[in-house]
């Protein structure tokens, strides 16, 4: 499980290169407690190539956001190097680095 807690952290996701044809899809899953509730949510996003994209977002003030399950779906020709990375305000630190191969 992944953790964020605090409002300036999110998990982000960047590929090793270009694509060929597709970017990658990517579900996130995630749950929200506070002292009062506990809601679960889905982030749907899109690769960008080498470029970070935020794949869930911080959580609200006061909310810890627990994430539950990451999901990348390639149907881009050819397989893809894949870094999950734990974005905090300016600093980044790599969670995962997976190969995707093809989904079709």
């Amino acid at each position: 499980m992944i953790r964020l807690d605090t409002t300036t952290r999110t998990l982000q996701l960047f590929l090793a290169g270009s694509v060929t044809t597709s970017q990658l899809q990517v579900t996130v899953c995630y749950s929200d407690q506070t002292i009062s509730t506990y809601n679960g949510a889905t982030q749907l996003s899109v690769s960008n190539g080498t470029t970070a994209v935020t794949v869930c977002a911080a959580p609200a003030s006061g909310a810890i956001r627990d994430i539950d399950l990451v999901n990348v779906l390639n149907t881009d020709t050819a397989s893809a190097t894949v870094t999950l990375q734990i974005f905090d305000s300016s600093t980044s630190t790599a969670y995962e680095q997976i190969t995707v191969a093809l989904s079709v």
